[in-house]
């Protein structure tokens, strides 16, 4: 009985807290955790703040890949079409993100509030290394589009390293999917 209280009390205090964010891009460890973590700087000056793109409405999005330090062929044409989409009132937002950085022998099946407390155990792994990955993929992406023709003026970015997985972690495939930058046009 103690046990279920615990778990209920848990549960809600992470979910008040989720509720309690209201940012686009936030220092939430998991998506609907609750939790914060440090947030991670970019060495990009951001000009705009995250609440202008809060009150505009995200009309692209396109994941981009680099390979090598450099963009993916795919990846260059995603963005030629979202740059055809921009109009001289529209932001971008870059946002970088890298595979888990949970070690190999720890990759367990585990349940859902042992993987949360493992997970937040070893967030503070991230290494300067991990941190200069991403941010060097997010300056590829800033350049590649300011070189376009985006005015740094409208651009937002932000390094979310392992935030937000959207592939497993099991294989080297599915950790080279979750190494990717996120590009979105709002107007």
């Amino acid at each position: 009985m103690i046990k279920n209280i615990i778990k209920l009390t848990l549960l809600t205090t992470t979910l008040s807290l989720a509720l309690e964010q209201s940012g686009i891009y936030s220092n939430i460890y998991m998506p609907q955790s609750g939790i914060e973590i440090q947030k991670v700087e970019t060495n990009i000056a951001n000009t705009i703040d995250e609440n202008i793109l809060q009150s505009k409405t995200e009309v692209a999005k396109a994941i981009v890949y680099i390979k090598d330090g450099k963009i993916t062929q795919d990846s260059k044409e995603k963005l030629q079409n979202l740059l055809s989409l921009k109009t001289s009132n529209s932001y971008l937002s870059i946002v970088g993100y890298t595979n888990s950085l949970t070690d190999t022998p720890q990759q367990i099946e585990l349940s859902i509030w042992a993987e949360l407390w493992h997970n937040l155990a070893n967030s503070s792994k991230q290494s300067q290394s991990d941190v200069d990955e991403v941010n060097n993929r997010i300056a590829t992406v800033y350049n590649y589009l300011t070189s376009n023709g985006v005015s740094t003026s409208k651009i937002y970015n932000t390094n979310q390293m392992d935030r937000n997985l959207i592939s497993t972690e099991i294989t080297s495939e599915g950790k080279s999917l979750n190494r990717r930058v996120v590009v979105s046009v709002y107007n």
